[in-house]
């Protein structure tokens, strides 16, 4: 099915959308896949070959690739990797299916929820890029399913394999940190209800725990021998990282001295990502855009020691920087004025509008995480150029996805959502949405893919509930009836009899 939904999206594509082994290159192909190679053929997990030692990411996606990687070519490799994720996608779908069956009993929620969260949900074209995001939802639903499983056997192997599918979401993933103390608490707060004695319970958090501490180990250990500073997560995209070891050249769009103005950017709220037409960070790295910086920015943002001549000169200094004009020297230099200014700037900021950047900028990142349409990233062609079938596909994708949000919080006040699974997933959601809103500077909507499939999940369970609910005196009135009738001819047979 998925098949043929991708070739329908992608028919009127102008070039090739595949590459030659049949799956596409992410744009952050550099970050996650060429390490790998380098560490195959060099030994040094590096951005290029010969470089400095890498941890500007999360190694999640080593495992498999290294195992592809070094036994067979680099094309090979790939087209291996790309199989991988796509197997992982099927065992998710059946997991998410024999987990809904568990607790609906319906056949027909059950394929909602497959439908939307693997069927046709926004992301789906994931399951065909070379990119952590697909294999991590994976782990995800494997997570969920294996954690529902222990719940209802009570085996410890079922808890050590959601802990190991919770370990490797989370280092494929970092922006899903906070979805491991979620499901700690809820599995103490199943261990406790079930009254499991505190050895056992101890016990059997540290077997859920102990691939997290087995994979962070080996990170921390790694990094601390490679770099030789404590690196728990990674050197890049955490906030409060220090400038001091530069793993991206001066003309990348994700070198350090744009990550600090990104958390400029963040701090009223703005669209921080450098490729969104239109979006604050994209009018600093555009050359062409010649929209004023007094048009580009809201009111609020002006006001104080932060002014429209200072953004344009901020402006002006980031297109510079990206020029190959001028030795290292200089480069680092005007790096350094980057990050100066737009610290400089964003406590400026800050201190003249406290009560909006802690209160009201998160509501204008959320609406940047929720509120966009998330089938803009599509392959192929855009809306107004895409067939009717390309059309009506996104469109669908679009109304599943405003669907669940819209459903969700309904679904809240369902009854018979209280078991250990829904109030995982809502708990899910909820870390999801704070992550975004008010921990990191990154609220992009593929993100919000980790808390899709636990809206989705939630929605069912509540709906089927619910219809359970609205059928349940429907079907005393028939069963009523049919007694009477039964009764009534019983009589009447009697009566014939006498």
């Amino acid at each position: 099915m998925k098949i043929a939904l991708y070739f329908a999206v992608i028919s009127g594509a102008e070039g090739p959308v595949f590459t030659s082994h049949g799956f596409i290159r992410s744009n952050d192909h550099g970050e996650y896949v060429s390490p790998i190679d380098n560490l195959a053929e060099t030994g040094v997990y590096s951005l290029r070959q010969g470089g400095e030692p890498y941890a500007g990411r999360l190694p999640g996606f080593v495992f498999p690739h290294i195992l592809f990687r070094i036994l067979f070519s680099e094309e090979a490799a790939l087209l291996l990797l790309g199989i991988f994720i796509a197997g992982m996608s099927l065992w998710a779908s059946v997991a998410l299916f024999r987990l809904m069956l568990r607790h609906t009993g319906s056949i027909v929620w059950s394929g909602m929820a497959l439908l939307a969260v693997q069927g046709l949900p926004y992301y789906f074209h994931w399951d065909w890029t070379l990119h952590p995001n697909s294999l991590a939802l994976s782990c995800l639903l494997l997570a969920l399913d294996f954690s529902d499983r222990y719940f209802r056997d009570k085996k410890n192997v079922l808890l050590l394999a959601a802990g190991f599918f919770m370990a490797w979401l989370f280092m494929l993933r970092g922006v899903t940190v906070l979805f491991i103390p979620v499901a700690t608490v809820c599995i103490l707060v199943f261990m406790k209800r079930d009254g499991m004695s505190l050895r056992l319970t101890v016990s059997g958090l540290c077997l859920f725990l102990l691939p997290l501490i087995v994979a962070e180990t080996a990170w921390i250990a790694r990094n601390y021998a490679s770099l030789g500073r404590f690196i728990p997560l990674q050197t890049s995209f955490v906030p409060g990282v220090s400038s001091d070891y530069r793993e991206y050249d001066h003309n990348s769009r994700t070198k350090m001295s744009l990550m600090v103005l990104r958390e400029l950017i963040d701090c009223w709220g703005g669209d921080n990502f450098w490729y969104f037409k239109g979006g604050d960070m994209n009018w600093f790295v555009d050359a062409g855009n010649a929209v004023p910086a007094e048009t580009q920015f809201r009111d609020i943002v002006f006001g104080g020691g932060l002014t429209a001549v200072k953004l344009e000169s901020l402006k002006k200094d980031v297109l510079f920087s990206f020029a190959d004009e001028g030795d290292q020297r200089s480069l680092d230099s005007l790096e350094n004025v980057i990050i100066r200014k737009s610290q400089e700037y964003r406590s400026a900021f800050i201190s003249e509008h406290p009560f909006y950047a802690y209160t009201a900028a998160p509501f204008y990142r959320l609406r940047n995480f929720l509120v966009k349409n998330p089938a803009q990233d599509w392959p192929g062609p855009s809306f107004e150029s895409a067939g009717t079938p390309g059309k009506l596909l996104k469109l669908g994708s679009v109304a599943l996805y405003a669907a669940g949000l819209l459903l969700f919080p309904l679904a809240l006040f369902a009854r018979g959502i209280k078991c250990p699974l829904t109030i995982m997933c809502v708990l899910l959601v909820f870390a999801a949405v704070f992550t975004f809103g008010f921990l990191i500077n990154t609220a992009h909507y593929s993100y919000f893919i980790y808390g899709y499939a636990p809206v989705w999940i939630t929605v069912c369970i509540a709906g089927c509930g619910i219809t359970k609910k609205l059928s349940s005196p429907a079907r005393k009135a028939a069963d009523g009836k049919n007694n009477s009738d039964k009764n009534r001819l019983q009589d009447d047979l009697s009566y014939m009899q006498q």
